[in-house]
């Protein structure tokens, strides 16, 4: 984490110098960069080690459903860097696991199963957001939580159109945001919801 911040830090000195930065947008800028390099290398590490377990080719398309989900949908995050890699990891790798053994009849069930408590999670805690990462506009809120529902159900109806694993992979990808944005996420991950969202 330590080196993390030293490069963000660095790297917002460095457009500092190009670019007039007001004190306090400089916090902002070093946030994002922040953010970028971590979620881009916890990307690489994960494909890397997709490759070697012999997942390569599914883990782009979980990681990208997941990403697109995430954007809109939010959830909760680790405290630390290590556990977030460990927790986006190992979701990864269960939701391509459980996809490769899932049939096409079972996708489709456990998918109408889902439906409902996918619809109210998302209608009662979409988005999640964190303290750290709170989204104070109410408009943005209900923007970003439209477009996450609308996201969702275009998924679902998608899986039915597509083969096996990835209707598997669409489900559970789906089930695991849910989670992810669930209180009982949060108290495991000891974080909370933002004073907004509260």
């Amino acid at each position: 984490m330590f080196e993390l911040c030293k490069l963000s830090h660095w790297l917002t000195l460095k457009l500092s110098q190009n670019i007039d930065i007001e004190d306090d947008e400089f916090e902002t800028i070093e946030y994002g960069f922040h953010i970028i390099i971590s979620e881009t290398s916890k990307m690489l590490v994960t494909i890397a080690l997709m490759y070697f377990i012999g997942f390569l080719k599914y883990s782009f398309f979980v990681i990208l459903v997941f990403g697109i989900l995430r954007n809109f949908l939010g959830g909760v995050h680790a405290k630390s860097h290590l556990g977030c890699f460990l927790s986006y990891f190992f979701t990864v790798l269960l939701i391509i696991s459980a996809g490769l053994e899932t049939t096409g009849n079972q996708g489709i069930i456990i998918m109408l199963s889902v439906l409902p408590a996918v619809i109210i999670s998302i209608m009662k805690y979409a988005p999640a957001d964190t303290e750290e990462k709170p989204i104070i506009s109410s408009n943005q809120r209900k923007k970003l939580k439209t477009i996450g529902l609308l996201t969702v159900l275009f998924l679902m109806i998608i899986s039915l159109f597509i083969g096996t694993p990835y209707r598997g992979f669409i489900v559970y990808t789906i089930i695991a945001q849910v989670l992810f944005m669930n209180p009982v996420s949060y108290k495991m991950f000891k974080s909370s919801f933002s004073v907004e969202r509260k």
